[in-house]
């Protein structure tokens, strides 16, 4: 089936709800987005030590990048793998490991 040009209420229930990768962007998109309006709603105080503005949007915009991510990688066909999962994965743990990677030196020392 040609879910790129299938409605999206096709493509929501196929490749997004039937496939490895669709859970892992559902999964992660979900998080995203709650800690989002987490920080905007009970005004969480500013970590990663970005201001609240800034990581909001990053969790408000994170969840459409994967989702491009996912298109973009498993079109046209949308077969189930697990190692697309796992890259998605790494993609969507990306902005913490960006963090890490520029603060490793004060969190092991």
């Amino acid at each position: 089936m040609d879910h790129l040009h299938s409605p999206i209420t096709d493509f929501l229930r196929g490749p997004l709800l039937s496939t490895p990768q669709g859970w892992v962007v559902i999964g992660f998109s979900a998080i995203y987005l709650i800690f989002g309006f987490l920080i905007l709603w009970i005004g969480l105080p500013p970590i990663f030590g970005l201001k609240t503005d800034v990581l909001a949007t990053i969790c408000f915009l994170w969840p459409g990048i994967l989702f491009l991510y996912f298109v973009r990688v498993s079109s046209p066909s949308f077969f189930p793998s697990f190692l697309e999962a796992a890259w998605l994965c790494v993609y969507a743990i990306a902005p913490i490991g960006f963090w890490l990677y520029n603060n490793w030196h004060s969190i092991f020392s």
